[in-house]
């Protein structure tokens, strides 16, 4: 797969392959900038041409599928990167134990109702 580059300023270029980041990064021309996706950023360059490219989304109801690919004179698509998106949310139904875990905290701050009518008007407020 494709390894995404930065210029000097943290602006993007066009991904190179593994084997050109690890060649500029035994010459100490990159450092490496992200570890996932594993990004590295150039030394020494600033600015560069870009070609086109499309982003290919694959909806799922558990995980979506994203493809980075880039455009080539033939109208083909060559695949630079894919990724897999895990879904963390869960359904409205599985949250109810955190709504019932407020209401109780809530109940144990409020006083009962029992000690409220039985206390003497000289005591104390209870804590």
């Amino acid at each position: 797969m494709a390894v995404f580059v930065w210029d000097k300023h943290k602006r993007p270029l066009m991904p190179c392959s593994e084997k050109r980041a690890r060649l500029l990064l035994a010459r100490g021309r990159t450092v490496v900038h992200k570890r996932y996706p594993f990004t590295i950023r150039l030394k020494d360059r600033v600015g560069g041409e870009t070609q086109p490219l499309r982003l290919g989304i694959d909806l799922g109801s558990k995980t979506t599928g994203l493809t980075l690919m880039r455009e080539t004179d033939s109208e083909q698509w060559h695949v630079l990167c894919l990724f897999d998106l895990v879904h963390r949310g869960f359904p409205f139904q599985h949250n109810t134990g955190f709504f019932s875990v407020m209401s109780n905290h809530f109940l144990a701050s409020v006083c009962p109702r029992w000690i409220v009518l039985s206390r003497p008007e000289e005591a104390p407020e209870p804590r």
